[in-house]
């Protein structure tokens, strides 16, 4: 009854759900409550944080405005429990001078400090590596393309 009432994407959606209890798929409760989970955001208190930490004043926007929209953001982002290493984490976030890196870290589901090292020591050690094999690599030389234009007027 409840499927037909939400209407066709509804039941579209609810087609999707797993069940570790078959019988709960029939349960108007267990139902709801998978559409509830279905509906809630996906939560990134990295990525809150960051938007946060980045909101400048907009060029007109009054100081009431600017102070009611980092209220409302600021609910997204979780301060309340905030710890050392989530206020290192979230710093070495929206510092790093690395924007692929930055994308990535913002990527990760639940971000950790460690994650977040994890990442950016990785980063660095490749881009190294990266940089040591670009060096090794020998560079065509002019005697190796003047050998190939003689060859091709054979």
């Amino acid at each position: 009854m409840l499927l037909t009432v939400l209407g066709p994407a509804a039941r579209k959606v609810y087609r999707t759900f797993t069940w570790t209890v078959p019988a709960d798929a029939r349960k108007t409760a267990k139902v709801l409550e998978k559409f509830d989970q279905f509906c809630q955001p996906h939560e990134n208190i990295p990525f809150e944080r960051y938007k946060f930490n980045v909101r400048q004043q907009e060029p007109g926007e009054s100081f009431e405005k600017y102070l009611s929209v980092l209220s409302q953001m600021s609910g997204r982002c979780n301060f309340e429990n905030l710890t050392k290493d989530d206020m290192l984490r979230d710093r070495l976030l929206f510092g790093i001078s690395d924007a692929r890196v930055r994308e990535r870290l913002l990527r990760e589901d639940k971000l950790t400090l460690t994650k977040t090292l994890e990442i950016c020591r990785a980063a660095e050690v490749s881009k190294a590596q990266i940089k040591a094999v670009n060096d090794l690599m020998p560079v065509a030389s002019s005697s190796s393309e003047v050998h190939c234009s003689e060859i091709t007027k054979k």
